[in-house]
Order: structure tokens, then sequence, then C-alpha cells
């Protein structure tokens, strides 16, 4: 079966370090193969390019800032060759990341006038004001395939369900499509995102090796200790983390995204919590749960500080003028976090670490 991955979900997995790297690291093991169109090869570089001059134009102006502060001479130099360079680079690395465990397919073979009567008729991908003409070119190059020899299904991988779906499947548009070419909607099944793939799909099938979980749990088996591991990665995985709104007992209202500052307690491991699945014949998949403390950024109105809850629920004021009308506020609460391992037994290291999820452990009833 075949795994076509929108653009979209690339874009917080640029390096293929995440999800995306678990996925490549087990294709074949689930018998998938990637068909990567060749325009969501040319939009990810293209967004790997604009992330990298907003990050280089902000550190350029830290760095004019930080000169205007302390009078330091602050050179930083980056030549547009190695600018070039450097976009290259990147693109040959995702290429041949894709190629690895798939085929690129060309741009397909679909005419403007198809393109405009499409569009006039207002057949998805394409909305009521005419935009869509690269998700149509994608969703043009998947039905490219369903006709290929060797077709036996796919995956379809976006979390652009605004247009390629209804409710919880296709477009009804899209659903004609692959009906007017004898091909069975149902032999293409979508998922939101590489993680939700790689939940449902790829952890069931791989085997659980409750020895080596056993091992780890009494501390038996060698180089792996789940609270030294953590050090090096739980940390920096915490900060910036994006949490439910509901995990605040206040005061959150008008906040659009709340995140982890920082953890502010030791951790402890959660035993309870432990899988380990075999990736490989020298990599282990290690999922395992941590509880601690963490300190949660808010931004209140100034007039709730003197709310008699606000004290009394565990917030406190961080920064008083951070606008006319609001203060920066923090709040300690218990998280479980749940933290991803791709560990080699060959070099005993961990080769990458995510987290996986956030869970409040302190409940309000109330609310």
């Amino acid at each position: 079966m075949w795994i076509v991955i929108d653009t979209n979900a690339f874009y917080e997995d640029l390096r293929l370090k995440k999800s995306l790297d678990l996925l490549f690291r087990n294709i074949e093991n689930i018998h998938f193969s990637l068909r990567t169109p060749e325009l969501i090869v040319q939009e990810v570089v293209n967004i790997y390019r604009e992330q990298r001059q907003s990050h280089l134009s902000k550190m350029l102006s830290h760095a004019k800032e930080l000169k205007l502060l302390t009078s330091l001479e602050v050179n930083i130099a980056i030549q547009e060759e190695n600018l070039a360079n450097d976009l290259l680079e990147y693109e040959d690395y995702l290429r041949g990341k894709l190629l690895s465990n798939g085929e690129i397919v060309p741009l397909p073979n679909v005419t403007v006038q198809n393109l405009v009567d499409r569009d006039l008729a207002r057949r998805r991908p394409f909305k009521e004001n005419g935009v869509g003409f690269r998700d149509t070119l994608i969703w043009e190059t998947i039905l490219g395939l369903v006709n290929h020899q060797g077709y036996d299904g796919l995956i379809f991988i976006t979390n652009n369900t605004k247009d390629f779906a209804e409710g919880r499947g296709l477009h009804s548009d899209l659903i004609k499509d692959l009906e007017s070419k004898g091909v069975n909607p149902s032999s293409i099944r979508s998922f939101t995102s590489v993680q939700q793939f790689v939940d449902e799909m790829v952890n069931p099938a791989l085997h659980e090796i409750e020895e080596i979980r056993e091992a780890i749990t009494h501390s038996n088996y060698p180089d792996i200790d789940l609270h030294e591991i953590a050090e090096g990665y739980i940390w920096d995985l915490i900060s910036g983390y994006s949490i439910d709104l509901e995990c605040l007992p206040k005061f959150g209202e008008g906040n659009d995204d709340i995140t982890i500052s920082s953890g502010v307690s030791d951790y402890e491991v959660i035993l309870d919590d432990l899988s380990v699945k075999r990736l490989s014949e020298t990599e282990l998949l290690i999922v395992v749960g941590y509880k601690l403390d963490c300190e949660v950024d808010v931004f209140v109105p100034k007039w709730d500080v003197y709310d008699p809850d606000f004290d009394e629920l565990g917030f406190y004021v961080s920064d008083p003028d951070w606008n006319e009308s609001y203060v920066l506020a923090s709040i300690s609460l218990p998280f479980k976090i749940m933290l991803r391992y791709v560990y080699s037994e060959q070099d005993k290291e961990v080769k990458s670490a995510d987290i996986l999820s956030a869970e409040c452990l302190r409940k309000y009833e109330w609310r």
C-alpha cells in the first residue's frame, strides 16, 4: 500500500526527526511505501527557505539590539553563497529521505483547460474564491496513482480537511473523481497527521518485547536508565509545548495558545506507562511517562489579579507591566509527560526523542 504525505505534515518536522522519522524507520516492516508528489517536495523546500529566513532575520535583529545595549561588536555574517548551498543541501537531504522510502511522482499530466473547468465548477480542492491550485495538482497526482499498476490502496495524510474532506471521509467531489475512474473510494484512507497514522497503524504492528521491558523496569537492562536518559531531553522538549486550556483552573480565557514554560521540579519515572517495542534488529522504541511540576504562563487582565482566587489557586505575577491591559502570570501544575525514544542497542545511545503528550494531573471539577 502507498502513502502520500501532504505538505502540512512536514511543516513542524522539516528535518524528519519526529513522527516522520518513526514512520520512515518502520515503513518496510508494515509493508507501506511512499509516493510523494513532486509539488510537495518543492513546497517543503520553500517552507524550509522561508523558516530559515525568518530565523535569520530574528537573529540579525537581536544582534543589532545587543550591540546597541552593550556597545559590543556583534559580527554575524552569512554569505549568500552559503545560503544557496544550504538550500541545495537540504533539498538533496529531503529527496534522499523520500526516495529511500518510496518514489517521487512527477507533476501530473493535466491540461490548463481541465484546471480551469474544475475551478469554475467550484469542485474541490478548489475553493469558491478560486484558491486551491496546488492542492488540485496534488489531488491530480493521486488520481494518477490510483490507475497505476500495483495500486492496492492509498493512505493520504493531510490536516487540510476543509479542502479534501467532508465529515470523516473524502469530499464528495473527490469521491466522484475516483468513481469516474472505476476506483472504490474506500481504497483511500485519510489521516490528519503522521502521528495519528503512527499511533493507529505503525505502533500496533510492532512486537512488544516484554522481557526487555521487565529488565528496564527492574534496572537490570544494561545502559538504559530511564531517569538518566530523560535528563538530556525532557527540559527542552517540555519548554514551549502546547497544552489544553482546560489544564488551567481559571484566568486562561482569551489565551489562544497555552504552553509549558519550564519544569520546576525533579521528575519521577512512571513505570506503569512504560512500553518497549522493537523497530529493527538493533533499535528499540521506548515510550515512558514522567511526573513533574511545570510552570505555565498565561496572560491575565490586570483587574483579575485582585480576584481572591488568583492567589488561592497558586497564580503569581511574572511581569506586571506586560502591556496596558494585561500582566504575565504563572502557575505551577503537576503533569504527566509522555516521552518517546528510539534507542540503539548497538551504539548504546538514544538516537531520537520527542514528546507525545502533557497531561495535567490536577483536576478542577468546579470549573
